[in-house]
């Protein structure tokens, strides 16, 4: 009997044992994750403060669009691109105080949808997302859920709107933007085609793409003697258009250990920096 309750003791101590030994393992291993994300956070917060330089000199060349060479740092490597978001349409322009500017922005959107061919209800329904109306229809959905009635953060937050799904994002996506600040002008530099005929309705498509052809402009003089701009748009452009542009999404690519990281940061060449939340992890 005693030999039986050793052996006992010894197999439960066996279990408590293995016990402590996975914790402490589950712990050294979650320990390690967080300092590796940790360590990946600040090396995109560093590409992100060298955007803010870039963007801040003129005489930079700013990598638009494509990514840069990588660079090689201790167990992985990091690179960053700019988008330039002064030249798309910004869809918190639907949120603004006077709602004389917010129809006009509702009204821009609706062509732009158009222009995409997509559904131009979407308009409104943005129009009531944002200003916290039509909540029933949120509210019903399995699972349930509600909107704040705030500005957008991210270009994401379309999917939570009914109607938008996977296609329909994707073809807005490379034309919107979400500013915190309610503002409807682009610069005509960066802008596309699309967003161009939504926020100036007296140009074509052929029109704008004329126009856009002969760009880089240095001066808005130039742009309204185009001769493919007609008299009607050129007030237009003058209340919407600008040459240069103050917002850029700064996106850093963070590879250690196996693991790539996408962030983003949300720069203006004012100085002011918004973070984004965490994008993805793995490969994007």
């Amino acid at each position: 009997m005693a030999l039986l309750v050793a052996l006992m003791v010894a197999a439960l101590a066996a279990v408590v044992a293995m016990q402590v030994i996975e914790r402490s393992h589950s712990s050294v291993v979650r320990g390690q994750a967080i300092s590796e994300d940790l360590r990946a956070y600040q090396l995109a917060r560093g590409m992100a403060t060298l955007a803010q330089s870039w963007i801040n000199d003129p005489d930079q060349a700013l990598p638009l669009e494509t990514w840069t060479a990588p660079m090689q740092v201790p167990g992985g490597s990091v690179q960053g691109r700019l988008l330039d978001w002064s030249g798309r349409f910004n869809l918190n322009a639907l949120a603004h105080e006077d709602r004389q500017q917010a129809e006009l922005a509702r009204l821009s959107f609706e062509r732009l949808l158009l222009e995409l061919s997509l559904d131009t209800g979407l308009a409104q329904m943005l129009a009531d997302w944002l200003q916290g109306s039509g909540m029933g229809q949120y509210a019903s959905r399995q699972p349930p859920y509600r909107h704040a009635g705030v500005k957008l953060a991210d270009i994401s937050e379309l999917r939570w709107l009914q109607g938008v799904d996977a296609d329909s994002y994707a073809r807005l996506r490379p034309h919107v933007s979400t500013l915190p600040e309610p503002t409807l002008r682009i610069n005509l530099n960066a802008t596309t085609t699309p967003v161009l005929t939504a926020l100036v309705p007296a140009l074509d498509q052929r029109q704008a793409s004329a126009l856009l052809a002969r760009r880089p402009y240095g001066e808005l003089e130039t742009v309204l003697n185009h001769e493919a701009l007609p008299a009607a748009a050129q007030r237009q452009l003058l209340e919407r258009v600008t040459l240069d542009s103050q917002w850029f999404m700064a996106e850093a690519r963070v590879s250690t250990e196996g693991q790539t990281r996408d962030y983003q940061t949300l720069l203006s060449r004012l100085g002011s920096g918004y973070p984004y939340r965490y994008f993805s992890q793995g490969s994007p």
